[in-house]
């Protein structure tokens, strides 16, 4: 086949095949997966330095994608181009066709799921990224399932299944099995619901009935949420769907409200000093807004004074900053006024029975 080979090369057979056209189709295959290689870390490298500023991000896409492809691609790549330099069999030229048809498709799939993930970043990139994480998470689901079910119905489609009938069967099949996997699917679907519908996002912190955390991660089935405490709770989403969920971190402002109470023993005047104390107090810190202050009630040891304010944070460390800084002031305060604070206390009066009779009985 070449005249610079040795001759007993060429008398030498394997199949249908001399050895030197082995080793040439061996040798076009290694050079063609070389070569497809140096390209990718040609075209990696310019794209991976920071030049275009304005189209960094599309680059970044391009990178990743290009980093998701498999050697075995290029050895495919290979072995595409040099298998017409020896003959082989119809039923090995089958197999072999099967098994490259099967390897470019997983290989577009992921290249495919990493265009999707990446083009999904870049639309996320340079919004509110704490609250468009779980919208984001939720198109790159969609965008995995629709390449993945499309990539297994060519890889169907090259084994010689009809993906018709594949469907059809799917159908007949899904009911008895949705019927036996109906929490599960429950909680798929509540998942796809949470991603679209964002009850709450990655990073917020949510109260889940009785349960209080910071999401961590939506998943497809479960939710998982740091709790106050340090453990991670795994939930359920079908039960996340059906619970009632507070979100703190979409609090705007927090509202406060706070009870009070000073001693009976006061003149009229210092009650109503107490008012114009509390009024103070609030009034000249920065990051609150008073709503009011009230003398409310006359309880059993104490005149009862009700005050409501606003944190204009949702922060709960800010607010307790705040509430203790109020606490201290109004210490301060009613101390120089000499205003006491009231605490239960109760009066017992005690009467001589005998003596009391006895002064009864006096005409």
């Amino acid at each position: 086949m070449i005249d610079w080979f040795p001759e007993h090369w060429t008398r030498i057979r394997l199949g249908d095949n001399a050895l030197v056209e082995w080793i040439v189709a061996v040798a076009v295959t290694l050079l063609v997966a070389a070569f497809s290689r140096a390209i990718q870390a040609v075209v990696t490298g310019r794209l991976s330095r920071p030049t275009h500023k304005t189209f960094a991000r599309i680059d970044n896409v391009l990178v990743s994608v290009l980093r998701g492809t498999s050697p075995v691609f290029h050895l495919a790549l290979g072995i595409l181009v040099a298998k017409d330099l020896v003959r082989v069999p119809a039923s090995a030229t089958g197999v072999v066709h099967v098994v490259l048809t099967l390897v470019f498709t997983l290989q577009f799939g992921s290249w495919a799921t990493r265009a999707a993930n990446g083009v999904i970043s870049v639309w996320a990139t340079g919004r509110d990224q704490g609250h468009e994480a779980t919208r984001a998470a939720g198109l790159g689901f969609l965008a995995r399932l629709l390449i993945w079910t499309v990539v297994v119905l060519i890889a169907l489609a090259n084994f010689g299944i009809e993906p018709s009938a594949v469907i059809a069967g799917l159908g007949v099949g899904g009911v008895a099995a949705a019927l036996a996997v109906q929490s599960t699917l429950g909680d798929l679907f509540a998942g796809v619901s949470m991603y679209f519908d964002r009850p709450f996002d990655i990073g917020d912190f949510v109260g889940v009935d009785a349960l209080r955390g910071t999401v961590t991660k939506i998943g497809i089935k479960t939710t998982r949420i740091q709790s106050i405490d340090g453990e991670e709770l795994v939930l359920p989403n079908g039960e996340i769907a059906k619970a009632r969920i507070r979100n703190f971190a979409r609090m705007r402002e927090r509202r406060i409200l706070f009870r009070f109470g000073i001693e009976y023993a006061q003149p009229a005047a210092k009650v109503e000093r107490a008012v114009e104390i509390v009024r103070e107090v609030i009034g000249r810190r920065e990051g609150l807004r008073l709503d009011r202050v009230h003398f409310v009630a006359l309880g059993q040891w104490s005149l009862e004074f009700e005050v409501v304010y606003f944190v204009l944070s949702p922060d709960y460390v800010t607010y307790l900053d705040h509430q203790q800084a109020i606490n201290l002031d109004l210490y301060r305060a009613f101390e120089q006024e000499r205003i006491g604070f009231a605490f239960p206390t109760q009066t017992v009066i005690t009467r001589d029975v005998v003596s009391a009779r006895s002064e009864q009985s006096q005409p």
